[in-house]
């Protein structure tokens, strides 16, 4: 992790590394100080990778020397290491490793995300190089990881190289499940629990609004940064 310590909000603190050591004990933790080098060295190849996507994986792979040398040393003690990485973003933030190496957990579709946030239309440039770059940058991997079923379905009619999977994909034998006693009451009918982006602000309150009608007769309880 490129991070900073002690002042910015996303900063690991030395309680920070303590909780991580008590909850992941024998979890190595790994931190680079971030560098404007290294910041620059991934606005470049996003970029590139939005320009040239036939060549993300030469692109993507690229060391810069000497911008995370604590993470150097971890590959040089790993060099068959495996990488899980959040969002397509993160593919041109891995100094030096090779993407076949790589797997991306993609939570959403980057580009469709950005476009809604920030209001553009679809065939805005700025969102077609962004689908590009995301779009360039997946294709290289070794796989993907998708959090629903429909953004699994787009990535593996967009994507040709990457194996994909959906969470959760179960078996028949996830099937059969074992009912559980049920309590006499429950504090709620209904548990949201999601954080404080927008987009689940907007569905919670849609859903609300929608169903006044039969919701009204129900306990709902929310948590989380929402």
């Amino acid at each position: 992790s490129r991070s900073p310590r002690g002042r910015s909000d996303d900063a690991w603190t030395d309680a920070n590394i303590e909780a991580f050591q008590r909850r992941f004990p024998g979890v190595e933790l790994v931190l680079d100080a971030p560098r404007t080098t290294a910041r620059i060295a991934t606005m470049v190849k996003n970029r590139l990778l939005a320009l040239l996507p036939g060549f993300a994986r030469h692109i993507a792979g690229f060391e810069v020397p000497g911008i995370d040398p604590n993470f150097r040393a971890l590959k040089t003690r790993h060099p068959d290491a495996r990488f899980l990485v959040n969002y397509a973003d993160g593919v041109a933030q891995l100094n030096g490793v090779p993407v076949d190496r790589v797997t991306v957990e993609t939570h959403d579709i980057q580009s469709v995300k950005w476009r809604k946030t920030n209001a553009k239309r679809p065939t805005d440039l700025a969102v077609m190089l962004r689908m590009r770059q995301e779009i360039g940058a997946l294709n290289a991997v070794a796989g993907l990881v998708a959090i629903t079923k429909h953004e699994a379905n787009f990535f593996e009619s967009m994507l040709t190289g990457p194996r994909i999977f959906s969470i959760p994909i179960y078996g028949e034998e996830h099937l059969r499940v074992t009912p559980l006693p049920r309590p006499d009451a429950f504090a709620h009918d209904f548990l949201f629990a999601a954080s404080d982006n927008r987009f689940n602000v907007r569905g919670l309150m849609n859903f609300v609004n929608q169903n006044q009608s039969w919701l009204a007769s129900y306990k709902v309880g929310v948590c989380g940064r929402i």
